[in-house]
């Protein structure tokens, strides 16, 4: 199963190519919209305006978002590969730190191209190190209890 959500920022438009993409790989594929596109019915495919996204990629092959580090990153944290359609800046960066660290791949939206789009999808499908470092990240990311140390903080600087 791939899910994919571009969000409330991501290239909407770009979304049938990708389903042809992932329709001429076999996937099952989950897709949230955030109500931005109406997707034409297909088999083993299912949409809907939104949906769980921890939930989604803690069951997914890979994961298909904006590079947006709230989604790049619930995926990474459930062990999903990543691969970001970046348009702007701060999806760029996050991108390119997944893809250092091995666990995912960044196309740019603004010059979309479905061939590299595909390639970048059936990669991390077939090549097992961007589920296995994926994975790593997964432990590193559930290894801190990021609301504790919130609430450490701000115990320390409460005057």
């Amino acid at each position: 199963m791939i899910y994919v959500t571009l969000g409330s920022s991501g290239a909407a438009k770009q979304l049938p190519a990708i389903l042809q993409s992932l329709e001429s790989l076999g996937a099952t594929v989950v897709v949230a919209t955030a109500g931005r596109i109406q997707i034409d019915a297909r088999p083993n495919l299912f949409t809907a305006d939104y949906l769980p996204g921890i939930e989604l990629s803690a069951r997914a092959s890979a994961v298909i978002c904006n590079g947006g580090s709230a989604t790049a990153y619930q995926a990474v944290s459930q062990g999903a590969p990543v691969v970001g359609l970046w348009s702007n800046l701060d999806q760029f960066y996050t991108m390119t730190t997944l893809e250092r660290a091995g666990a995912g791949i960044g196309c740019s939206a603004v010059a979309f191209d479905p061939a590299r789009c595909k390639t970048a999808i059936a990669t991390i499908l077939e090549n097992p190190e961007y589920r296995a470092r994926s994975s790593e990240l997964a432990r590193l990311f559930n290894s801190h209890d990021a609301g504790e140390r919130f609430r450490r903080f701000v115990r320390g600087t409460v005057v």
